[in-house]
């Protein structure tokens, strides 16, 4: 009960041994009864007081023999209204907008505090928010208390894996944020619809409506697909002429579903494939010589068996033909020299030249040529297989380059050495120290291939022309070469400022995508077509261009560091 002042406008005198008899009126309160104690008014116990009343008629027997008499009222609190209205933050922005629908007014005890989690809405009301703290307030007597409740509305995300597609992007936003999803695509397959994951992130194989809005959950899709018919590669090797490893002889397109096993057959080689690369046999006249034929000298030997289909075009399967074996006979005058000259055996497309048939052929020079050139370009190697990395490939090309450096080195050669052979690093330091040239006379094309893969690939991510990007990758050529994003530059502006500015174009450009795409693309086509001379030789003939025409271009490449 709450005690309000005691009322005090009223005084009388009552005589002893005389009766007295007076109506009292209560003050009014706004919010509060008065309440008087008439059986015994002079008790002063607020607890005892209860009847209700604006006035009290009293009377005082003629028994009474105090001096005071004293009567005391009381006030108790009693029910007043009160209003309460919700907001709900808006999707778009900070503001919020209030819930007509949920306005109530309701009754409390004049001075009753109402604590935050008294006006609350129920929870199917408000799934998608959280309700924000106020502070506790009393109701107000005269009924004009409104209570505000906000209400902020929660994030949440709604992951989509492509499940091995591309086009799909993950969604975090407010509670009933629209939003529709991009179909993703898939090499070989065909998208069937997106699969809901439970808890234990796993679907049930069916394809679930996507809600149109970010819902009042945590919500997991994965991607179904179909196979459907893809492309793939048949290449075909052909061992050298000293039977020591396969050379690359051409490749033709094959199709498959996605997801079949196929095994490599020698009647995949079709006569429109135009894999040819082999001369004529002995005693051919001049006019049929060199004349390209199908594998003319080559028989079946082996090929990759159970290979599983990709669906992105990427698989290969390998076929590899020997060569056969041939016997010459030279007729002198006019008989055969059987006896006393001893036969030659061959293999099939090994060089033999026959009298003026080699006065025709184009020369064929020595390494004293190389004395009064301006630049000697390397590029002696076997081509790389797939799988084979670049270190792979060191062994045989060291081999080789003995060679050459060994007869380069009499030779009082004064120009710049450029070497383009795998592993392009260690390669052009091994001719550096061995041929004792300076390092700005000697070098690799280095990264300056990666470089370009990088400027593609940033190109086709950003949908931009590659002369409007600026960039470079650096480090050792190939798998362990790295980008140094911080210069990265479209039109002159950091590619971060384009994410943050139009995030819907720029998001694809991230960075591991671009550097594993920069490390890797000469897998890719070397998987193709078997090799990579278009791009190498278009990056070197771009160094040689920039030295005879002293372009003074800043060009990545792989030379001897000097300096601290």
């Amino acid at each position: 009960m709450t005690r309000l002042p005691i009322y005090t406008g009223f005084s009388a005198t009552i005589k002893s041994g005389e009766p007295y008899s007076q109506t009292v009126l209560s003050p009014t309160y706004l919010g509060y009864a008065p309440y008087w104690n008439p059986d015994d008014p002079d008790t002063n116990d607020p607890d005892t007081a209860t009847e209700s009343a604006q006035s009290l008629a009293l009377s005082v027997g003629a028994d009474y023999t105090g001096e005071t008499y004293t009567v005391n009222v009381y006030y108790k609190a009693i029910a007043v209204s009160y209003a309460v209205r919700y907001y709900f933050q808006n999707i778009h922005d900070d503001m919020y907008t209030e819930n007509v629908d949920y306005y109530r007014q309701d009754r409390a005890l004049t001075g009753t505090i109402i604590a935050n989690e008294a006006l609350g809405l129920g929870e199917e009301q408000t799934r998608g928010f959280t309700k924000l703290y106020h502070y506790p307030e009393a109701v107000a007597a005269d009924g004009s208390t409104v209570f505000e409740c906000y209400y902020d509305r929660n994030y949440y995300q709604v992951k989509l894996d492509a499940n091995g597609g591309y086009g799909s992007e993950h969604v975090y936003a407010r509670y009933g944020t629209p939003f529709v999803a991009t179909t993703p695509t898939r090499h070989g397959y065909r998208f069937v619809g997106w699969d809901k994951l439970g808890e234990d992130g796993v679907g049930d194989g069916k394809a679930d409506a996507l809600p149109t809005t970010v819902p009042a959950e945590n919500a997991s899709y994965i991607a179904l697909w179909e196979s459907a018919d893809t492309t793939y590669t048949a290449v075909y090797w052909l061992k050298n002429a000293a039977g020591t490893e396969y050379d690359y002889m051409g490749s033709q397109k094959r199709s498959a579903a996605a997801g079949d096993v196929v095994s490599g057959e020698a009647s995949w080689l079709t006569a429109d494939s135009y894999i040819c690369g082999l001369t004529e046999d002995a005693g051919h006249t001049h006019d049929e010589g060199c004349k390209p034929e199908l594998f003319r000298h080559s028989v079946y030997e082996s090929a990759q068996k159970n290979v599983t289909i990709e669906g992105d075009g990427s698989t290969t399967v390998n076929i590899y033909y020997t060569r056969k074996s041939y016997t010459l006979r030279f007729y002198y005058g006019h008989a055969w020299n059987d006896s006393g000259t001893p036969r030659y055996y061959v293999v099939g497309g090994s060089t033999y030249n026959f009298g003026n048939i080699a006065n025709q052929c184009p020369k064929v020079g020595d390494y004293n040529d190389c004395k009064d050139a301006d630049i000697i370009v390397n590029s002696i190697g076997m081509p790389r297989k797939p799988g084979q990395t670049r270190l792979d490939m060191l062994d045989d090309s060291i081999r080789m380059l003995r060679d050459v450096v060994e007869n380069l080195k009499p030779i009082d050669f004064k120009g710049i050495f450029v070497s383009i052979t795998n592993p392009a690093d260690v390669i052009a330091n091994y001719a550096r120290v061995h041929l004792g040239l300076p390092r700005e006379r000697c070098f690799s094309t280095g990264t300056s291939l990666d470089t370009a893969r990088l400027k593609r690939t940033v190109s086709e991510l950003a949908d931009i022309d590659r002369r409007s990007v600026t960039t470079c990758a650096i480090g050792e050529h190939g798998d362990s070469s790295f980008v140094p994003f911080s210069t990265l530059t479209l039109g002159g502006k950091n590619y971060k400022e384009l994410q943050e500015a139009k995030p819907e174009k720029y998001s694809k450009l991230t960075e591991d995508f671009v550097l594993e795409r920069t490390r890797y693309i000469g897998y890719d086509i070397i998987n193709g077509k078997g090799s990579t001379e278009f791009g190498i030789g278009a990056a070197c003939a771009d160094i040689c261009k920039a030295i005879f025409h002293d372009e003074k271009r800043v060009i990545p490449a792989s030379v001897l560091l000097a300096g601290s």
